[in-house]
């Protein structure tokens, strides 16, 4: 096999390895909270806010503002954490992209 058709097939390889990682990110499920827990959020992998559930007991504790503030906390924290698993999902594609840009730049 010539080094063209070599490149060729390896790049094939990736690119179905990187969807594959792309499907198992979208129907993952990350769960993100409140900082006293009053409030959890769930995410799909695709960005989707599927639920958010309230503590019965905590809410009279506070008003409507605080509580939509605790909303907010829980749906940043769930979707911090799909970006997170996102980052460590694909990080053996962009540890390998760049080191193969750097042995580029060595090239004469």
């Amino acid at each position: 096999m010539d080094e063209v058709a070599e490149f060729l097939a390896k790049a094939e390889q990736q690119r179905q390895a990187i969807l594959e990682v792309q499907q198992r990110i979208e129907r993952m499920e990350v769960t993100g909270r409140s900082r006293n827990s009053v409030v959890v959020a769930k995410v799909r992998g695709s960005g989707q806010l599927t639920e958010v559930t309230l503590d019965a007991r905590q809410l009279p504790r506070y008003d409507a503002k605080v509580l939509g503030g605790f909303v907010v906390e829980a749906v940043n924290d769930a979707m911090a954490r799909l970006a997170e698993a996102s980052r460590e999902a694909f990080a053996p594609f962009i540890a390998e992209a760049e080191e193969a840009a750097e042995a580029a730049e060595a090239l004469p």
